[in-house]
């Protein structure tokens, strides 16, 4: 049997707080994710949903516990290669799609490559048009997010996530801020990336009909899954 994509073992995450008792957001998660699989996990806000995301991502360490990649423990190694592990194995799409306004989608989607120098500027532009015609957005390639919806600004972010051909992407609520014909919009894309692409997909949502949509769902409370 070969080894999980993700391991996680007994996950704590406490923040401090000036004059308070520790807050206490997860209590001892363990979990295995298998290549290809699609996760969604929910739960109320403030039960410790997006914050396994964030430790997974190696955006923050846990207070306790491990996060193993590929068997590689994420939480011994050095912010260089943390760095190195998010631009190569993982892309994340936010519940607010954190576009750069100063630039067009096109270079929106364009960012990573360039940072992890994929290939010459023409190469990974091209490789930007057609994730933007994957999405549906093409035609829009020369706005800025001021000139676009939510909606497309999402589906923008959505293209930016899969510029390093990741392994696997962590979505966290990423219909939360959309209306319902966006979100419609927003399953149906990542039920292709999943489908097409055989990338590993990690959600988090609050959102039932997506949440319905991954293959294995998992359930949140009080910082451990019921």
């Amino acid at each position: 049997m070969s080894n999980p994509l993700f391991r996680l073992e007994n996950l704590h995450k406490s923040y401090k707080r000036e004059g308070r008792d520790d807050l206490e957001v997860l209590r001892g998660i363990s979990l295995s994710v298998e290549e290809k699989s699609f996760l969604t996990i929910v739960g109320r806000s403030g039960s410790g949903k997006s914050t396994i995301l964030q430790l997974m991502a190696a955006f923050d360490k846990p207070t306790q516990g491990h996060v193993f990649f590929r068997e590689s423990n994420l939480t011994s190694k050095n912010d260089e290669a943390l760095s190195l592990y998010r631009n190569k194995h993982i892309g994340f799409i936010f519940q607010f799609h954190h576009l750069l306004p100063e630039f067009s989608a096109l270079e929106n989607v364009m960012i990573p490559g360039l940072i992890r120098q994929t290939g010459k500027r023409n190469e990974i532009e091209k490789k930007a048009v057609d994730l933007l015609n994957l999405v549906g957005l093409a035609e829009r390639s020369d706005h800025k997010p001021s000139q676009m919806s939510g909606g497309e600004q999402q589906r923008v972010a959505i293209a930016r996530s899969l510029m390093n051909e990741p392994e696997v992407i962590f979505a966290d609520e990423p219909t939360g801020n959309l209306d319902s014909a966006n979100s419609e919009l927003v399953y149906t894309l990542l039920e292709k990336i999943h489908r097409d692409l055989n990338t590993t997909l990690i959600v988090v949502t609050h959102n039932a009909d997506l949440a319905g949509m991954g293959q294995i769902r998992l359930e949140i409370k009080d910082g451990m899954f019921c």
